[in-house]
């Protein structure tokens, strides 16, 4: 019997901020951007979410369903109640998962809609540990196509390809952690070059990524690590490491 692999706990996270949208808005760049995920393959096709009873369902198809059941009021109001004008707007939540086992399946949360708060929209897609999938998924070039999908969906200011590590001493919400795959817009700054085996990748109209390393980075790894605190030390002395934009 063939050893199943483990990943690390990888995440796709994307983050930009002051974009104030309704719902029919982000519903429609939600379709848009799920449409785009989908022709990436298998692990993208089907996607469930929490019904008002916490009872699993496919998603609808219907626009004006998506925007009713797929879109939660950031600020408490009830699902599908339009929030109270004198509260203040705060955007929507988004939670939907593929199939599987939590180790195997994909999650994409989101917040989007929201303005004057930071930090404020994100997209989180929670990769795979294990399984078909996690083989399928995280092998660069996959993650390259996954990270431009993202980037022309949303237009981040910053985002980044990484796992957790709660113990890493430059966690920060004030810094973007450089790790595995960085990606900054236009408008953060150019990347400048960086040293083998790093890698610049660009998404035309939007930005520039760097890969650090060609195979899944691994903090256990000192070469990885090596890699990775060049790029950082490039970004740092570009003035191009601050996570809050200026």
């Amino acid at each position: 019997m063939s050893k199943i692999l483990q990943y690390k706990q990888y995440v796709l996270r994307a983050y930009w901020s002051n974009r104030l949208q309704n719902a029919q808005k982000c519903a429609i760049e939600l379709t848009s951007f799920l449409g785009s995920l989908e022709e990436l393959g298998t692990p993208f096709i089907t996607w469930d979410y929490f019904n008002t009873k916490s009872k699993i369902e496919k998603i609808p198809s219907e626009m004006d369903e998506v925007r009713k059941q797929l879109l939660l009021p950031g600020n408490g109001a009830r699902r599908g109640v339009k929030p109270d004008a004198t509260m203040p707007i705060m955007g929507f939540n988004i939670l939907l998962f593929s199939a599987g086992k939590n180790s195997e399946r994909i999650t994409l949360s989101m917040n989007c809609g929201i303005q004057e708060v930071w930090p404020s929209n994100r997209c989180c897609l929670d990769l795979p540990t294990k399984g078909e999938i996690a083989t399928q998924v995280l092998q660069p070039e996959m993650l390259q196509n996954l990270l431009e999908i993202v980037v022309k969906a949303w237009n981040p200011d910053w985002a980044v390809i990484d796992y957790f590590d709660y113990y890493d001493p430059a966690m920060s919400m004030d810094y973007i952690p450089v790790y595995w795959f960085v990606y900054l817009s236009e408008q953060r700054g150019q990347i400048p070059k960086v040293p083998s085996p790093s890698y610049i990748g660009h998404i035309e109209g939007y930005g520039n990524y760097v890969m650090t390393t060609p195979e899944p980075f691994t903090r256990e790894r000192p070469d990885h690590l090596e890699a990775a605190n060049q790029v950082k030390a490039i970004l740092e002395q570009a003035g191009l490491s601050k996570a809050r934009p200026s």
